[in-house]
């Protein structure tokens, strides 16, 4: 056998054990309906979550005095949807996409990523937020060990809006969420 041919041959062998990787990276979108999450909160608040169509819409008015001067007592509103996914490979990150957004400074998009009922990680994107946007939850493992593993098997995407429990304060968001991807390899 020539030189060049088993140059060829290495080349092609090569390219046979990085292809693999390459073809294997996947994505997976979900889009509405989302399955219902928790939502909650106390009699300040609005709270509207629509599963079949993913809006949420979280509004709070606490006026002031009810607390008798001690502080603020209660809680904030907040909805959830939330997203099984059965990874086939390794998980690199989660990206919630919404879109027809109002979310003012005392309130956020939450989105988490959960494994066995605990958080693998999470985002709080503060407000203020209008228009279309997303959040990306990276899932590859960090230095620091807060991640400590990669991410395999059944996660859960966990994505709302939250309001913060301020008085007097009137707060709140609002989101069409559009599409959760997933990207794994």
């Amino acid at each position: 056998m020539g030189t060049v041919m088993k140059r060829l041959l290495l080349m092609l062998a090569a390219l046979a054990v990085a292809m693999p990787s390459v073809a294997h990276a996947a994505t997976a979108t979900y889009t509405a309906p989302y399955q219902a999450g928790s939502k909650g909160g106390d009699v300040f608040n609005a709270v509207y979550a629509d599963a079949p169509s993913g809006r949420i819409l979280v509004v709070r008015a606490n006026p002031a005095g009810l607390s008798t001067g001690l502080g603020c007592t209660g809680q904030g509103g907040y909805a959830n949807f939330f997203q099984p996914h059965t990874a086939t490979g390794t998980v690199h990150s989660v990206t919630v996409n919404y879109d027809v957004s109002l979310v003012d400074p005392y309130s956020w998009i939450h989105v988490g990523v959960k494994q066995n009922g605990r958080y693998i990680d999470s985002i709080d994107h503060p407000g203020i937020t209008a228009g279309p946007g997303n959040v990306v939850v990276p899932l590859d493992p960090t230095p620091d060990g807060r991640i400590a593993a990669p991410v395999t098997g059944l996660i859960t995407i966990e994505f709302g809006i939250q309001v913060s429990s301020a008085c007097p304060n009137i707060d709140g968001g609002g989101a069409q969420f559009t599409s959760v991807v997933v990207d794994e390899s």
